[in-house]
């Protein structure tokens, strides 16, 4: 799992460049889920960081296959300075 989120977070640094914040939320039940801050000119963009860790399942299968399986992370991006754009952290992690 962590080898997993390593690759997806210097995939998005590779992308996006560094990223200037993250925070973490914690859901019940749930893995950490960590919500990266992407700063590029007027652009601010928003992604998750380990939804990928497990991979999705069909429903009607009975177990997920733990390396075929489809992975995914959100991305937002959005025009900073227009709305209080960090109230989207954990409205976007909850996603």
């Amino acid at each position: 799992m962590a080898e997993i989120l390593a690759l997806v977070e210097a995939r998005l640094r590779s992308a996006f460049g560094e990223p200037d914040a993250r925070a973490a939320v914690t859901f019940l039940g749930t893995d950490r889920i960590e919500v990266l801050r992407f700063a590029e000119g007027d652009l601010v963009r928003y992604a998750t960081l380990g939804m990928s860790a497990h991979p999705m399942t069909d429903p009607t299968a009975v177990v997920a296959d733990p390396v075929r399986g489809p992975r995914a992370e959100l991305v937002l991006t959005v025009r900073g300075g227009l709305a209080a754009t960090d109230k989207l952290l954990r409205p976007l992690a909850v996603l």
